[in-house]
């Protein structure tokens, strides 16, 4: 998809907006849903397995639930 800017500050603008959300906002499935932000800030393998281990702890009851269609 090409998108057509009606100048140079607007391209630039919009995409800083793009690269802020993917580094930022979005979750990436290599990072273990984490964004690359946030690994980046952590810079600590340790506690960010900590982190996701703890994501997985609070996640299983809604899954449970999701998986016997009673979605919680």
């Amino acid at each position: 998809m090409s998108v057509s800017y009606p100048d140079e500050i607007s391209a630039r603008y919009e995409t800083g907006k793009h690269i802020d959300h993917y580094n930022m906002q979005r979750p990436h499935q290599s990072l273990w849903n984490f964004t690359p932000h946030h690994i980046h800030e952590v810079n600590n393998n340790t506690l960010t397995l900590e982190e996701l281990d703890d994501l997985k702890r609070r996640s299983r009851p809604a899954r449970r639930l999701y998986r016997e269609g009673r979605q919680g």
